[in-house]
Order: C-alpha cells, then sequence, then structure tokens
C-alpha cells in the first residue's frame, strides 16, 4: 500500500544487501520500472513530445499516443536487455504502481515469462494478490489471471 512504500523500499535494499553477502553466487537485479521507462522513452526522444502532449492535449491522449512505444512487445525485450535479466538469477521488480496506467503488471509479466522462461521474477506489488487476481493499491481490480504466488502474507 502507499502508506508503506518506505517501508518497502528499505526493505528490498535489505533483502539486495542479504543476498549479497549470504548468496553471494546469486546474480540479482532490482528492475525499477519508472527509471526503466524514463530510460526508454529518453532513448527514444519522446519525453519532451510526451509532457508537450499530456500538457496541450491532456491525460488520455497522451496514453493513447504511448500505447504503441510502449506495447510490451517493444518494452519488455528492451527491459530484459538493458537490465541484462537473461544473465541473472533472480530479478526484482520495483516501481509498478508509479508506472500504472502506462504499464500494466500483467502484461509485464506475461511478456517477461516468454522471454526469461522459469528465470525467478519476484515483483513488489503495491496491492493485493488473492492468489488468482491482483488489486493495484488495493482498490484497481485486475480481471487477469496471473501464474504467481505470495512470498509473504
Amino acid at each position: 500500500m502507499p502508506e508503506a512504500e518506505i517501508e518497502v523500499r528499505e526493505y528490498i535494499c535489505f533483502l539486495e544487501e542479504m543476498l549479497r553477502k549470504k548468496h553471494s553466487h546469486l546474480n540479482v537485479v532490482n528492475i525499477n520500472l519508472l527509471q526503466s521507462l524514463v530510460d526508454y522513452l529518453g532513448d527514444r526522444n519522446l519525453i519532451e513530445k510526451a509532457v508537450q502532449m499530456q500538457a496541450k492535449k491532456g491525460d488520455e491522449a497522451l496514453l493513447k499516443a504511448l500505447k504503441g512505444p510502449l506495447h510490451m512487445d517493444k518494452f519488455a525485450p528492451y527491459l530484459v536487455k538493458s537490465a541484462q535479466a537473461a544473465d541473472r538469477d533472480i530479478i526484482f521488480i520495483t516501481g509498478v504502481g508509479s508506472v500504472w496506467p502506462l504499464l500494466r503488471a500483467h502484461n509485464l509479466l506475461n511478456s517477461l515469462h516468454s522471454l526469461l522462461g522459469h528465470k525467478p521474477v519476484v515483483l513488489f506489488y503495491p496491492g493485493h494478490y488473492d492468489g488468482q487476481a491482483m488489486s493495484l493499491f488495493g482498490k484497481i481490480p485486475s480481471n487477469n489471471y496471473y501464474r504467481a504466488f505470495k512470498l509473504v502474507p
């Protein structure tokens, strides 16, 4: 939940450090989706255009315009390549709430599964997961199926 954001960030740092110390043979990467999204749009010279469009035409027009460039057929391979995720043992993904509604967790997870296979991906999700569906921030329901399980209650 949003009110636990700082606590979660601190825990992720603790978890990464613990894995480095106690399981140094594991190669772990933490992908922050907001930073990756900014880098991706910057590499394509789309940031200034996006800012201008949002100011002139609003959020809906911007979401529609970014649908193509942010399609998972383009963004997921970029993410895997830029984070060298295929060469890692475990992938952490953070920042899901920061990129919504530009990116949707189920689309990302489905695309990453096809690119990474059975490589462990840990999604730090700001919401609820009931074993079937996720609810972003505990308020925005999803009608998608996830091949996932909770690591913590």
